[in-house]
């Protein structure tokens, strides 16, 4: 007779399709091995330790920037488990916290432990967290005040694990300056003898560098990781792999150790021809007899040729990002290739009304933000956008409060006092911000209430009837406002979608070509220096009649070079890593279950997503976002980044794009063998085909020869004459592009 279960469940996984025919199964009680007399509980933290500072599967709070706080390894502080501790230091922010690793192993639904030790002067609250596809949610938290005479003491906390979800973790939330070392997370109701998962425990960090921060490294930069090993016995060796974004892995040499705490360097550029791209390198103890007794530590560096505008504003660029304020994620944009930042979201409260003028009369300036962005180079497409509840349809509601989210959207009641809001932050950063895009998506009623109305039960957002008409309107008042402070502001506008299909009424949306044609025949387009649309899909591009090509033509057409909106166009916000597609990068012990990303495919959906856009004669794309970043969660609408905020290799196709691109101009696209679309740029006595096949693609070799340089989508160069397979080639030519295209057709045997 079997005992009562719990919420019984049977979990088949399979790792490719498959036809299963079940006849019959059993259910039988089992007990667990019983451990060794003696024997420690072992850690389900794969990081208990901490002697070179966080590690991959850690994550520190999106809004706060690096200079704001301190969070790194203090060689002179040892902690319990003998190794450097983790000094933190919230500085002047109000909240700060970190999340540790995904926990591995943990009994869903079952009583677990968790601790770690602390000194210092401050408070800590240890919390229990969960994620899943609806966001985080706190399992149990315990508040600690730590005394700087108390000495090391231990934090206990103990939860109850989530039952439906494996994405679990820590969470440190900190006021003060404390050392925090030897984390633990045991089953049951008591906090055993600290120890780690391993006898050993080994770590890794980049050494110093132009973009360390952001976990990047330039091709002039060596290819080193600093590295951490503890607990290890006389005799041991650290033995590290390194695998490549394409595939590709290697052992690095084994680096014997003395025995206790150790530390050292170790070059991973172990990879024949591929020196540059995204690499994952895991290192592990093993003692004398070959036995491993750490868990595999894991670092991924992302590894680039320098931005050509590494260093300087390029407001003439093409590329910009969604990034918050804070410095690792503008650096990681940087580094990336993209040159500008729009403030939505991300930094929306920089220039949104609503919050720099809550109160009528009491700003809220944040400059220490927006100079963020200015310090790292990124020029700024802000928005004059929002209306605080004073100014807007909102207050007459009856609403309580600000309305949620979209209660900032509600149209501004008086055009002159959105006009005056719109001088005074002009004003204030005339000649640091360059151009502003008004408003977001009022093609959305959302986005572009006057009241509300009860309808399925609930209250619904409904815009005006004329809201093109509207917007056009609210694009004149800012356009002329901002003019009168400085002629040189650019003022975006139209602002449409590539949405085909509209959806009428409260809470609906209008299709991207109606609300273009509605807001030209208003007279908008006078009142605008560019006209915008936003579009975000997963499907295919690189070749004629692509998803990027019908997106424009919808948003902006009705043919490939808008003959109807004879303005610049920018992609104001869209990707094609939507629904999300990324969230791993290459990690591979940092989760507690398998990646299934495909990296290569990932990157090259980026790179073509952009490559289409600027063959369709897009002049800015801002792709959304390096923001939607929250551990565990799968990020319906990153771009750039892993959930833990660490640069994701997908990010890569734009970088290598930009590196090969950006300030040249589209000339054309050419078929030189079937399904071989080449994209023809030039300029600056510089020509560069991106040859984009498709899967079906006649066969082709890669251009070689005198003055030609192919490279692949990681920026490494080919083997001559190499035959062309599925990835995106860039062929450079110092010359023309005719001549280039020359170069291209194929050879005579």
């Amino acid at each position: 007779v079997l005992p009562p279960m719990q919420s019984p469940l049977l979990l088949l996984q399979f790792g490719q399709p498959a036809t299963v025919d079940f006849r019959e199964f059993a259910v039988a009680a089992a007990s667990a091995p019983a451990e060794a007399p003696g024997a420690p509980t072992r850690n389900l933290l794969r990081i208990s330790r901490f002697p070179l500072g966080p590690q991959n599967g850690m994550s520190v709070e999106r809004e706060l920037s690096d200079e704001t706080f301190t969070l790194a390894a203090d060689p002179a502080e040892r902690g319990p488990s003998g190794v450097p501790a983790l000094r933190v230091a919230s500085g002047t922010n109000k909240k700060f916290y970190f999340d540790g690793e995904l926990v591995t192993g943990l009994r869903r639904g079952q009583p677990h432990t968790a601790s770690v030790w602390m000194k210092g002067d401050g408070t800590l609250i240890l919390s229990a967290m969960a994620a899943n596809e609806g966001g985080t949610k706190t399992l149990k938290e315990r508040l600690v005040r730590i005394r700087p005479d108390q000495g090391w003491q231990r934090a206990v906390l103990q939860f109850t694990s989530a039952k439906d979800t494996a994405n679990q973790f820590l969470r440190y939330q900190i006021k003060g300056d404390i050392l925090l070392d030897a984390a633990m997370v045991a089953p049951g109701n008591e906090a055993p003898p600290f120890a780690g998962q391993g006898d050993a425990e080994a770590a890794l960090a980049p050494p110093d560098g132009e973009a360390s921060i952001a976990g990047v490294q330039f091709e002039e930069e060596p290819s080193r990781l600093r590295w951490a090993a503890s607990g290890a016995p006389e005799g041991a060796q650290l033995r590290a792999t390194v695998t490549s974004a394409a595939g590709a892995e290697a052992a690095l040499d084994p680096i014997p150790l003395a025995g206790g705490y150790q530390t050292g360097e170790l070059d991973f550029a172990k990879i024949p021809g591929q020196l540059l791209g995204g690499f994952r390198v895991n290192a592990a103890v093993f003692d004398a007899a070959g036995k491993q007794i750490s868990p595999w530590s894991e670092r991924v560096v992302l590894r680039v040729k320098r931005p050509r505008f590494w260093g300087q504003a390029a407001p003439q660029s093409a590329f910009g990002q969604h990034v918050r304020p804070a410095k690792r994620h503008i650096v990681m944009a940087k580094a990336l290739g993209n040159n500008w930042a729009r403030l939505h979201n991300d930094g929306a409260q920089i220039t949104d009304w609503a919050s720099l003028e809550p109160e009528q009369g009491q700003w809220r300036w944040r400059d220490a933000e927006l100079q963020r962005y200015l310090d790292g180079h990124l020029a700024v497409l802000g928005q004059f956008s929002t209306a605080p509840k004073w100014a807007s349809y909102l207050a007459d509601t009856g609403v309580d409060g600000e309305g949620g989210y979209f209660g900032k959207y509600f149209l501004p009641k008086d055009p002159a006092q959105f006009a005056a809001y719109v001088k005074a932050l002009a004003e204030r950063y005339k000649g640091k911000i360059s151009a502003y895009e008004v408003w977001n998506e009022p093609w959305q009623v959302r986005w572009f209430g006057v009241k509300y109305v009860e309808e399925d039960g609930r209250r619904k957002i409904v815009a005006p009837p004329d809201a093109a008409a509207r917007y056009a309107q609210m694009c004149r008042t800012a356009f002329e406002a901002a003019k009168a402070v400085d002629p040189a502001i650019a003022v975006v506008g139209l602002n449409s979608t590539s949405t085909e299909q509209g959806r009428p009424g409260p809470d609906g949306i209008v299709d991207g070509k109606t609300w273009s044609a509605d807001f030209m025949k208003a007279g908008g387009l006078e009142w605008c220096d560019a006209a915008s649309f936003h579009t975000y899909h997963a499907d295919a591009n690189g070749f004629p009649g692509d998803a990027a090509t019908r997106a424009v033509l919808t948003a902006v057409g009705p043919n490939d070079r808008f003959p109807r909106i004879a303005k610049p166009v920018w992609m104001s916000e869209g990707s094609s890593t939507v629904g999300g597609r990324i969230r791993f990068g290459l990690y591979k012990h940092a989760i507690p279950y398998r990646n299934p990303e495909d990296v290569p495919a990932l990157a090259e959906s980026v790179l073509r997503y952009d490559l289409s856009m600027l063959a369709n004669g897009v002049e800015k794309i801002f792709l959304y976002t390096m923001g939607d970043i929250e551990q565990g969660t799968p990020g319906s609408y990153r771009s750039g980044v892993t959930m833990d905020g660490s640069a994701h290799p997908a990010a890569l196709g734009r970088a290598t794009l930009a590196w090969h691109v950006d300030g040249l101009r589209f000339v054309r696209r050419e078929e030189p063998a079937p399904g071989v679309h080449a994209f023809l740029f030039e300029g600056g006595g510089r020509a560069v085909a991106v040859l984009a096949p498709r899967p079906d693609h006649a066969p082709f070799k890669v251009p070689a020869g005198e003055g030609v340089e192919a490279r692949d989508i990681w920026n490494n160069i080919p083997p001559p004459q190499s035959a062309l397979e599925n990835g995106t080639v860039f062929v450079t030519l110092q010359g023309k592009a005719d001549e280039l295209s020359a170069r291209l057709l194929p050879q005579a045997p």
